[in-house]
């Protein structure tokens, strides 16, 4: 979502880039479980 580049020193940006770092953590995992099974 590049607008939200805009606001880069916003506590929302940091909020959601803490959320993406997360989500990207725990697709890691989901898909490395996927390819083990």
């Amino acid at each position: 979502m590049p607008y939200i580049l805009k606001y880069e020193d916003s506590p929302i940006t940091r909020e959601y880039e803490k959320i993406a770092s997360q989500l990207e953590k725990l697709s890691e995992k989901s898909m490395r479980g996927t390819l083990r099974t």
